[in-house]
């Protein structure tokens, strides 16, 4: 249940962060702002192994929790005392079946996915958590058409209809699935075929992570300049490329290369997301930027435990085939890895050929920002 909490926080946070930058920031402003948002959401994750590694090297794991209670504490502080409403809201009447389907929807989707990449998976709750999931998606959105003709959707679905924001989420889900997966073997690999302490695993990880954050305003500022496609079209290849290097590692390849196909997995991803999500919004008018956030957060969910499930389905069935063969531990992980990085580099395939058709992003004819950027900065 706590965990449930957390979760919610999380959920409000990021797509109301999301919407407030669309609000407030013109569009040709919007790349460089994402930019330094995207320094903050990819430090946080870089760091975390590698402190979460220190921390329980000396103390109890109890003491994860116990740390970010102040920093929580501060941020709630901050908020109550210095945040503002932006623009003017409406009364908009909460749809509690559209909530009830979401859960049974979304929900079953994402549990379905996580109970199949599980070692101990049953089969009959896959297949009852998928079905669920079909029979309350099929009613989710049917329940969303009627909503919508009275101006009272959940969750519009409309943006659907905006090329470039599908192909945004087409590429997203993909990348973020290639991310989520490789965020789980990687570590695998590292520590059970490469034989490296989880500590000096996360202290290898945290480069990727750095780079990714450290990346941000400059990414920003090309897409402001170039677009999406120039940037996603050459970074997405290169993330096909380094999952396929990286199947290649063996428990004798240098600690610095290992290091470095990391940084260079991590690097492509960056110059994937802010543009490609900075570039879907877009394009969409602003009576669309609250429900166009919420499904990039709810479908990454879906896709990360999918892209999981699937990862780790395969590396298990191809690890469990070699040591049945005679391989021993470490080879069959390292063989049941490589197959699975190899998998993903296939699945990152379809992000590169998505990311060519991407159009030049930019706001709808007559849909300027409901509030002027340096007006909000300045109250």
């Amino acid at each position: 249940m706590a965990r449930v909490v957390q979760a919610c926080g999380t959920a409000i946070m990021l797509p109301l962060l999301t919407t407030t930058i669309l609000v407030i920031v013109p569009v040709e402003r919007r790349g460089r702002v994402m930019g330094m948002i995207s320094v903050v959401i990819s430090l946080a994750p870089a760091l975390g192994p590698t402190v979460s590694g220190f921390i329980l090297q000396f103390f109890s794991w109890r003491w994860l929790f116990w740390l970010m209670l102040p920093i929580a504490l501060l941020m709630l502080g901050v908020g109550y005392t210095r945040m503002v409403s932006l623009g003017e809201p409406r009364r908009v009447p909460l749809d509690v079946t559209s909530v009830i389907l979401s859960v049974f929807g979304f929900g079953g989707l994402v549990y379905g996915f996580s109970e199949l990449g599980s070692p101990t998976r049953s089969v009959p709750v896959i297949v009852i958590s998928l079905v669920v999931a079909a029979v309350g998606l099929v009613a989710f959105v049917r329940r969303q058409a009627v909503l919508v003709r009275r101006d009272q959707a959940f969750l519009d679905l409309g943006t659907f209809a905006v090329p470039n924001f599908r192909l945004a989420i087409g590429i997203l889900c993909v990348t973020f699935a290639a991310l989520i997966g490789v965020s789980l073997l990687w570590p695998i690999f590292l520590q059970q075929v490469r034989m490296v302490s989880p500590v000096m695993t996360g202290l290898m990880l945290l480069p990727g992570g750095l780079a990714m954050g450290v990346a941000g305003p400059l990414i920003g500022r090309l897409f402001d300049r170039f677009g999406a496609r120039v940037l996603v079209v050459p970074a997405a290849s290169l993330l096909v490329v380094m999952l396929v290097l990286m199947g290649f590692s063996t428990a004798r390849t240098p600690l610095l290369v290992l290091v470095l196909f990391h940084l260079l997995f991590s690097g492509s991803l960056s110059f994937v997301f802010t543009p490609t999500f900075t570039g879907g919004l877009n394009n969409l008018p602003p009576h669309q930027y609250s429900h166009g956030s919420a499904l990039f957060g709810a479908l990454q969910q879906v896709a990360g435990a999918g892209g999981t499930a699937l990862l780790v389905s395969v590396m298990a069935a191809r690890r469990t085939s070699l040591m049945a063969g005679g391989v021993d531990a470490a080879g069959g992980t390292r063989g049941g890895v490589q197959l699975a990085l190899w998998a993903a580099a296939l699945l990152s395939v379809t992000a590169v050929v998505m990311a060519t058709r991407l159009r030049r992003s930019g706001v709808p004819q007559g849909h300027a920002p409901a509030v002027p950027a340096i007006a909000a900065v300045e109250h």
